[in-house]
């Protein structure tokens, strides 16, 4: 008697992992908002970072300006305290569309900010963040966490 194999069963194809001991997935916060102040000043106001510091909510301390101050091609440095976890970011400034959209990119990361700012009218604007990049956590992070 011959023994015989079934044939195969067709699998789906395997995604790629990550890592080994690394997690990741993306992130993405949106803030949206009416600002009683025309375009072109709210747009100001965000590209120099002499103001850009007093515009930034609780939990952002330690905000200074590396290189440049005012639009693309600044570098600045702030910490960022959230869910009890203190963490530095060095982000560097571009305009892809200056007088509209500002974006910030982290050094170390994929983190990404962008602020676009939209006239609504002669005396109004709305601004909108969108912070996004890749979250994960490796091994050493959490026997970290663990510690």
């Amino acid at each position: 008697m011959r023994w015989m194999r079934k044939p195969a069963l067709a699998r789906p194809p395997r995604r790629p992992s990550p890592p080994v001991g690394c997690s990741q997935g993306k992130i993405t916060v949106v803030k949206e908002g009416s600002v009683g102040a025309p375009a072109p000043l709210t747009y100001r106001l965000i590209a120099d970072d002499e103001h850009h510091r007093h515009i930034l909510p609780a939990g952002f301390s330690d905000f200074q300006v590396l290189e440049g101050r005012v639009g693309a091609g600044t570098l600045h440095r702030f910490k960022v305290t959230a869910g009890g976890r203190e963490r530095q970011y060095v982000m560097r400034v571009e305009e892809p569309e200056p007088g509209r959209v500002i974006t910030e990119t982290d050094q170390s990361s994929s983190l990404v900010t962008t602020f676009t700012v939209t006239s609504a009218g002669e005396d109004a604007c709305a601004v909108k963040i969108v912070a996004a990049g890749r979250v994960g956590t490796t091994r050493a992070s959490r026997r970290r966490r663990r510690a």
